[in-house]
């Protein structure tokens, strides 16, 4: 879990999560979305929710796959712990 308000984003150009195409990583850097979040501009919480939802959705995605494909167990353990530790 990234906390974009933390000092170390405020100048980071890089999109927010590498691997994800939402809108939010394809056109906005860390360091403008902690600008955002620190002046308490409402964009942040939208452009971050547009970031969370894809998220979710990519996760909810790959797990319907792991069921049809019979590995929901290992997949979702997988996910858990990449998810754990902040990737």
């Amino acid at each position: 879990m990234l906390r974009i308000g933390r000092v170390e984003y405020a100048r980071d150009e890089g999109a927010l999560d590498a691997t994800c195409a939402c809108e939010t990583c394809r056109g906005y850097s860390r360091a403008y979305l902690h600008h955002l979040f620190g002046v308490d501009e409402h964009l942040a919480v939208t452009l971050l929710s547009l970031h969370n939802t894809a998220f979710l959705v990519a996760w909810v995605r790959a797990l319907r796959d792991a069921v049809l494909a019979g590995e929901f167990e290992a997949r979702a353990a997988a996910m858990t712990a990449r998810y754990r530790a902040g990737e």
